[in-house]
């Protein structure tokens, strides 16, 4: 069982990142300020576990959700402007105004830092080292998942994100398509600098 820096509580390691997946069973007293300020404040006593910038400038709040047990404070990440696919922070806070459980699955800054070697070894390798446009993203969705065949398709959804491809934050374009004849939806992330599909 791993351990935080500042903080009395149960760990679970993350897999991939060896930063805390989840943390429970908090030795911590409850707080009379609203949910969002509640679960900042902890962010910051973490920030050293999670391995993100102290400032927390790389989240943006998403939301509070509310349910039975308490409310959830729920953060996205985010990477030069970006979406990072699949990454975002949990807070979750009892009734009473203690935090009782955080799932995380920030990817860390060291991380980060690969980004940018990354591209420049997929440009070199591109064919076409022109970014993807958006309506090249679209016509290699469609083509990818075969949907160009059908009786007819339709694209939902065109986004420029972040996909963590090998752990890694990846400039994609999400690319969601739905076709009749027959009927199928997915969802595409094609790599923005080479073209590439990196999951679907």
């Amino acid at each position: 069982m791993a351990k935080l820096k500042k903080l009395k509580a149960k760990v679970e390691q993350h897999p991939q990142y060896k930063t805390p997946r989840r943390i429970y069973d908090l030795e911590i007293k409850p707080s009379k300020k609203n949910p969002a300020q509640i679960a900042e404040a902890w962010l910051k006593k973490i920030v050293p576990d999670l391995k993100i910038k102290p400032d927390l400038s790389q989240l943006k709040f998403d939301k509070v959700k509310e349910s039975i047990l308490g409310r959830h404070v729920l953060y996205q990440q985010y990477h030069e402007g970006r979406p990072i696919t699949g990454a975002w922070i949990r807070v979750d806070i009892d009734k009473d105004g203690k935090v009782y459980n955080i799932l995380n699955d920030l990817v860390p800054e060291p991380i980060m830092t690969k980004t940018k070697k990354a591209e420049g070894k997929r440009a070199a390798l591109a064919v076409a080292p022109q970014p993807l446009s958006d309506e090249g993203a679209e016509a290699r969705a469609l083509e990818a998942t075969g949907a160009a065949k059908a009786k007819s398709a339709e694209v939902l959804e065109r986004e420029l994100v972040c996909f963590p491809h090998k752990g890694i934050p990846t400039p994609a374009w999400k690319v969601v398509v739905k076709t009749t004849g027959p009927a199928a939806g997915w969802k595409v992330y094609l790599d923005a600098i080479t073209g590439d599909a990196l999951a679907s």
